[in-house]
């Protein structure tokens, strides 16, 4: 014979139940490893807001040592698995090395081609006219390179002073030689710019490390994070004040009217001219050419005036002609 459960015993079971059923419900994601130690939006704002400031610095240091239209405007920020990188970038390119101090870990430069050799013909002596071959540039081309890869560094190392790195330029290498940088599927900070030289066009790309793109990211957290200016103490007052004293455009007039053309033709000084709409008809008061009240012409002293009657029922539907 089954056990007979008395009163309390059976309020126990049932208060048990009731707390199983309001226990919150957990909810169970998968992990992404890929999605770990992204940007936020304020660290990509404030990466954004460093580098540009870097590419108008280039523009007018390269500018001033090409002594021809340059300029150079960051493209994209973004964070890729150094495969993807890799899979962006051209065969036949200009590739370098930056090493990152103290963190002690290289970094990688790109220029495209089409960029390339229009520098080194205007270093020469030319006008900067692209080639028209597709090779790999000489030894002889990219001693002269180096020296716009110096101040390449030169302007990012400034631009990163804050953030506590040293940059210099290290060896040129091809693209299959800098696929042993690192593992394919190691994050990087991808950086791309939009670089014109005489009406020509190319990319330059930089590539960080995880090791420093992170580095990098909590310290823009910590010293660098954008934030959106907020008004001082009294500053919506004052605005309030000068947009008190701002003068906008008024007119009073009546609703369109339509006119045949032989009144049109035949009216002279004097004429008067009938408009199909009763004398008791409203006009509106247009501010900043929008509707806002009908309003009947009206005289105050020995100036015209408007006197408000009702709001406009449908401002965006009224259109005005000539005016009261």
């Amino acid at each position: 014979m089954g056990k007979i459960l008395t009163q309390q015993e059976i309020d126990l079971i049932l208060g048990h139940v009731r707390k199983a059923d309001a226990a919150p419900t957990k909810f169970v994601q998968p992990w992404n490893p890929r999605g770990s130690g992204q940007m936020h939006n304020d660290q990509a704002r404030a990466i954004t807001t460093l580098h540009e400031s870097f590419a108008r610095n280039l523009t007018h240091s390269l500018g001033a040592y090409l002594r021809v239209p340059f300029d150079v405007s960051l493209v994209s920020v973004e964070q890729l698995t150094f495969s993807e990188f890799l899979g962006g970038i051209p065969e036949l390119t200009y590739l370098l090395a930056l090493e990152l101090n103290p963190v002690g870990v290289m970094a990688a430069l790109q220029i495209d081609h089409s960029i390339v050799f229009p520098t080194v013909d205007v270093l020469l002596g030319g006008p900067g006219t692209p080639s028209e071959i597709v090779r790999e540039i000489s030894e002889i081309e990219e001693q002269i390179m180096e020296g716009v890869a110096k101040i390449i560094s030169r302007e990012l190392a400034i631009g990163w002073a804050p953030l506590g790195f040293e940059i210099s330029i290290g060896e040129r290498h091809s693209t299959p030689q800098i696929q042993r940088f690192l593992p394919p599927q190691e994050k990087v900070l991808a950086l791309s710019f939009e670089i014109t030289l005489n009406g020509i066009k190319g990319t330059m790309n930089l590539m960080f490390p995880a090791t420093v793109s992170n580095t990098m990211l909590r310290k823009l957290s910590l010293d660098w994070e954008y934030r959106r200016p907020r008004a001082s103490a009294g500053a919506s007052a004052r605005l309030r004040e000068h947009l008190n004293e701002c003068e906008f455009p008024v007119v009073l007039g009546f609703p369109e009217v339509k006119v045949r053309v032989r009144e049109l033709m035949n009216a002279r000084a004097g004429t008067i001219l009938a408009f199909k709409i009763s004398e008791s008809s409203p006009a509106s008061l247009l501010i900043s050419e929008r509707p806002v009240f009908d309003a009947s012409p009206v005289r105050l002293g020995s100036n015209r005036a408007a006197q408000l009657m009702e709001p406009s029922p449908r401002p965006s539907s009224r259109r005005i002609g000539r005016k009261a």
